[in-house]
């Protein structure tokens, strides 16, 4: 694992590859090291140096998205090239990208009203709408972020303790592969953001109202059926602490979703396991990482209220999904 980058030899990099003068500040990441970079006049920016691992196709993949989003005008990171006029460069072993910042704060850091739930869903619906044109397909990789590959899954499993918890595991894979996969595969897909969580999620307040001005981080984008991306959202946006009921939150967030860009019945008769299943993602992940990563808090972020939602979806929160998508 390289060793993260100190703020001055980030904006060193910056400096010397993009010929921006800035002062740098790490950002918590799960996979890539980031860095906003706050300069004068030029603007702000976001370092990300990829993980070694990560397949170049992956993130050309990204920028090809980000490239599409740009061409609609729908508020998402610019990508910027380098002196050389490369927007992938290298360095140590390295993928070098620097994106426009988006303005906001995290959602995570306002309490949200059901309105700015559909605001959500009406953003999301919007860019997948706008993704639908983009003929670049993803790259196909074993990633279990992926919700249609979620079965990944049962190789993690023993990063969770013995017992209830890991049983609990056992049968929403059980669910998944039973009931979502055989009907999941026949959806159309498109490439989706794949990560709608509060923290990736910008807001701006004007006169006292919240509105969503944009999303963050498309390290996760993949191509899928678009359900997935309302659900995705939902897996974070019902967790506990409730500011709303989590039935209300999940209608208005669906609500804004489902009018901009239409989910059949059959669709939404999976969102509640696809849901699950999302959860089940997250908290295992989360533990997996911590295992091996001791120091990255951002990852278990989720992980306590994650399976909070998991003991509510299993206490008959899945079944009251299900009805209020029926």
């Amino acid at each position: 694992m390289n060793a993260p980058l100190s703020p001055a030899a980030a904006a060193a990099l910056v400096r010397a590859r993009f010929g921006l003068d800035g002062v740098a500040e790490p950002l918590p990441s799960y996979v890539d090291e980031n860095h906003r970079i706050v300069t004068g006049d030029a603007g702000e920016y976001i370092l990300r140096l990829a993980s070694p691992q990560e397949p170049i196709a992956v993130l050309a993949f990204q920028h090809r998205v980000l490239a599409h989003l740009a061409d609609t005008g729908l508020p998402a990171p610019r990508v910027i090239r380098d002196r050389s006029g490369d927007d992938l460069g290298r360095w140590q072993g390295r993928t070098v990208r620097l994106h426009t910042w988006i303005p906001g704060q995290p959602l995570a850091r306002v309490d949200p009203t059901a309105g700015l739930w559909r605001d959500l869903g009406t953003h999301l619906g919007q860019l997948d709408a706008a993704l639908q044109d983009l003929a670049a397909a993803a790259p196909e990789r074993p990633f279990v972020w992926d919700l249609r590959q979620s079965l990944l899954l049962a190789r993690d499993l023993e990063a969770v303790p013995d017992g209830p918890r890991r049983a609990r595991i056992a049968g929403v894979l059980d669910r998944f592969r039973d009931r979502v996969l055989p009907v999941l595969a026949g959806l159309p897909a498109t490439p989706v953001h794949n990560d709608a969580n509060p923290h990736n999620v910008l807001v701006t307040v004007a006169n006292g109202t919240p509105a969503i001005s944009g999303l963050t981080d498309f390290g996760d984008a993949v191509r899928a059926p678009r359900v997935c991306e309302p659900a995705i959202a939902a897996a974070y946006a019902l967790q506990p602490p409730w500011v709303l009921p989590p039935l209300e939150t999940a209608a208005a967030l669906f609500g804004g979703y489902r009018d901009t860009l239409p989910l059949t019945p059959t669709a939404l008769a999976l969102a509640p396991d696809l849901i699950e299943a999302r959860v089940a993602v997250s908290v295992v992940q989360a533990a997996v990482t911590r295992a091996r990563d001791p120091g990255n808090a951002y990852i278990s972020i989720h992980e306590a209220p994650g399976w909070q939602l998991l003991d509510w979806l299993q206490a008959g929160g899945r079944a009251e999904l299900a009805e209020l998508f029926r």
